[in-house]
């Protein structure tokens, strides 16, 4: 229907838009760090003391809450996925919600293993089981090098690069610190305004949808799922300025 439609579709999240992943996007196709070998992501909490339906349903657990934001910019970044395999549980198994204990009914803790072809792999850390973390959000590692996203995908705080040429890390501040993790409201204006399709792709979001849901299955029985759902890396092309 978004093919064919007068109008476009765009789907959340907007984390293909920040500059940060903007400047790391066009890293990783200058070749600066080689061919991208294997890739690590991470987000995650303790998880919301309000709203039951955070534990229920399968619209709930922290891959719909949490993980789709890493899975947007993991396979913006590297292409689609063609395998996904998972472990996953109810690590906590009471909660208090809105004032209430409930028993949670959706599992709360993952390990999420991308196989995105020609033995490139990564891997995606994500749950309702983290009090804090300090770590790089998104971690791409190279056949010459490194580049890692600090802070949160929708909240980025600048890249750190790697390169083996160089032999030192080289950290890229942060350039926009206001970026607000809406902008493809914006986006969206902006390219009705000027006559240009937006770069949020609905075929990008449909593998990422894919990809949770195979996560979901995967993480019941043991066993890894291929993916039907596809999208061309040109979806997630490069976003001019405003």
């Amino acid at each position: 229907a978004a093919r064919v439609s007068a109008g476009h579709l765009v789907c959340a999240p907007f984390v293909t838009l920040s500059p940060t992943y903007q400047a790391m996007s066009r890293l990783l196709q200058s070749g600066r760090i080689g061919r991208v070998l294997t890739a690590r992501a991470i987000y995650g909490w303790s998880g919301p003391d309000w709203g039951p339906w955070f534990y229920q349903g399968l619209g709930g657990g922290p891959v719909f809450d949490l993980g789709v934001y890493n899975l947007t910019t993991l396979t913006g970044l590297i292409g689609p996925v063609r395998r996904v395999a998972a472990m996953s549980g109810i690590s906590v198994p009471e909660r208090l919600v809105g004032g209430a204990v409930i028993v949670p009914e959706v599992d709360d803790n993952f390990q999420i293993v991308l196989d995105f072809g020609d033995a490139v792999f990564g891997s995606l850390t994500t749950g309702f089981t983290i009090q804090q973390l300090r770590t790089p959000a998104i971690e791409l590692y190279g056949s010459r090098g490194t580049v890692q996203m600090l802070g949160a995908d929708w909240q980025p705080a600048g890249y750190e690069v790697w390169e083996n040429d160089i032999g030192a890390w080289t950290l890229m501040a942060e350039t926009a610190p206001a970026w607000p993790y809406a902008d493809g409201l914006r986006h969206l204006v902006m390219s009705i305004r000027n006559g240009v399709a937006p770069s949020l792709r609905p075929d990008h979001a449909l593998h990422v949808l894919e990809v949770m849901l195979l996560a979901l299955e995967a993480g019941r029985d043991g066993r890894t799922r291929d993916l039907t759902t596809t999208f061309a890396p040109s979806e997630t092309a490069q976003v001019a300025s405003p």
